[in-house]
């Protein structure tokens, strides 16, 4: 073909080949995403992990979704399933006196409504009414696939652990959990909404971090977060100059855990990379952008990209 049209190769070769340019999207149309793991790895490579966490005076800030997609609850009631998440928080936060369960916001109009889609999720007006604790779990795999379906079941859950019962299951511990962008406050006698943990951010990541700098605020040394995810990394390095505790992330699977301390990575990263990387992994690492298919292994040996210590 090229001969019979007399086309110059070369040329030819400086446009894309498809629809969409091959480094920001994959052959069928979607977003190319990197290995956002691999960046996890490369600042922790030269950090030495803590075995445990200290035994007292700490906040335990968890991810509730985790929560919610660990356990598998076909045929139980609503009532037992509220009942096990919380008995898994508080296992999580045995050490603790404050427990905070952040979980995502599912709005309809969403910017995350593509990266849910690949995940099976569905934004779709499957209505089942609002939950009661006798009502029965069916499918509970199928039932988490649908986002208006989860609101409701975080809604439940977060009333539900205010009654009588289970707030005696806290012990004298505090619990703070959110549904929407209010936050409550949950001890025994106590539900109360709390104005400087309102938050309009859908992502449990950036509010994680919230939480976490309200802990410090309350004077808790060290703060855990319990979520082995990269974004919350990055943002975690990102801030740590600012939390007046020692952050903590907790990471691995059930029976291979491991804690990092996040200001020994900020200081064996330094300030500048802290600092530039929250703003390249908006590029890089963002659900809703593509990412370049080219390596960016030499961002950490660009003097412009690290900048200076005190910069």
């Amino acid at each position: 073909m090229a001969q019979a049209r007399n086309l110059v190769m070369d040329e030819v070769f400086t446009h894309p080949l498809g629809p969409l340019p091959w480094a920001l999207s994959t052959p069928d149309g979607l977003l190319r995403k990197t290995n956002k793991a691999a960046l996890a790895a490369g600042l922790l490579k030269n950090v030495q992990f803590n075995d445990s966490v200290p035994k007292e005076n700490i906040g335990t800030v968890i991810d509730g979704m985790s929560l919610v997609q660990i356990i598998n609850e076909d045929r139980s009631l609503f009532g037992q399933v509220a009942n096990n998440i919380l008995g898994m928080a508080l296992r999580e936060g045995a050490m603790s006196n404050r427990i905070d369960v952040v979980f995502d916001s599912y709005n309809e109009l969403s910017i995350k409504s593509s990266e849910r889609l690949l995940r099976g999720e569905v934004a779709g007006h499957q209505l089942c009414g609002s939950i009661t604790s006798q009502q029965i779990v069916r499918q509970w795999g199928n039932f988490l696939a649908y986002e208006n379906i989860k609101t409701s079941l975080i809604s439940f859950l977060v009333h539900e652990w205010k009654s009588e019962a289970n707030t005696r299951r806290l012990e004298g511990k505090v619990l703070y959990s959110n549904f929407g962008e209010k936050c409550y406050k949950i001890a025994d006698g106590v539900f109360e909404e709390v104005p400087l943990l309102k938050c309009e951010q859908e992502e449990a990541d950036g509010r994680l971090l919230l939480h976490a700098f309200h802990a410090a605020q309350e004077g808790y040394p060290f703060v855990l977060i319990c979520l082995d995810d990269t974004d919350v990394l990055i943002m975690a390095l990102a801030v740590t100059k600012h939390v007046n505790s020692r952050l903590l992330i907790k990471m691995g699977t059930r029976n291979r855990t491991k804690v990092v301390d996040v200001n020994k990575v900020a200081a064996s990263a330094g300030h500048g990379v802290c600092q530039a990387l929250i703003g390249l992994h908006a590029f890089t690492g963002c659900d809703t952008a593509s990412s370049n298919e080219d390596d960016w292994s030499d961002e950490d040996e660009d003097d412009e990209f690290s900048g200076d210590e005190d910069d």
